[in-house]
């Protein structure tokens, strides 16, 4: 099983490697996340752009990158994004159905996992 450590900082993922991680995890989900979570003892995460790309630069670990729900118009930059920022795997947040997976895994195009 892979423990994957979900960084705030770009010092947390320098030292993600040092406590045993096998990855990272970026999440980049905000939309309607607050909704969902309430009344659970959640983190909501706000890890921006620069900041992916800053604690993809300090850690040979695998960066994952959840990206919001699937969007017609959101979806296709957010996964360009990912992949600027150097993550190795993205992922589609509460996908609703297996069309948004199939659009998601075409965006993606074999460039990640």
């Amino acid at each position: 099983m892979e423990k994957w450590l979900c960084p705030d900082s770009v010092e947390e993922a320098r030292l993600a490697a040092s406590v045993g991680a096998d990855a990272l995890f970026v999440d980049w989900e905000v939309h309607g996340k607050k909704e969902r979570q309430s009344g659970f003892n959640t983190c909501l995460n706000t890890v921006s752009f620069a900041d992916t790309v800053s604690m993809r630069s300090v850690t040979d670990l695998p960066v994952v990158v959840r990206t919001n729900r699937y969007g017609a118009q959101r979806t296709p930059d957010e996964v360009a994004r990912a992949l600027d920022a150097g993550a190795d795997r993205v992922l589609l947040a509460c996908p609703e159905s297996a069309q948004e997976v199939e659009r998601f895994l075409r965006l993606v195009d074999g460039r990640a996992v």
